[in-house]
């Protein structure tokens, strides 16, 4: 959950596990995705004609992934 005003629930960042060997499905790196910068959200909500839904979008730039294999193949 990004938001939840309900619960006042609003983490100012996600954590998401990567699959870093395509050998070893138990090798991982984990990564700390902030979801706010200068108290503007980097994060976008999905909208359709009744108003918002329960996707949003992280931009996640490549340049943080260097060095996985997952990727470099």
């Amino acid at each position: 959950m990004l938001m939840g005003e309900s619960s006042r629930h609003f983490p100012e960042r996600i954590e998401i596990d990567v699959h870093s060997d395509p050998d070893d499905m138990g090798g991982s790196c984990a990564f700390s995705v902030p979801l706010y910068r200068d108290g503007q959200s980097l994060w976008r909500e999905g909208l359709d004609a009744a108003g918002a839904i329960d996707v949003a979008l992280v931009e996640i730039r490549l340049r943080i992934f260097n060095g996985l294999a997952l990727l470099s193949k």
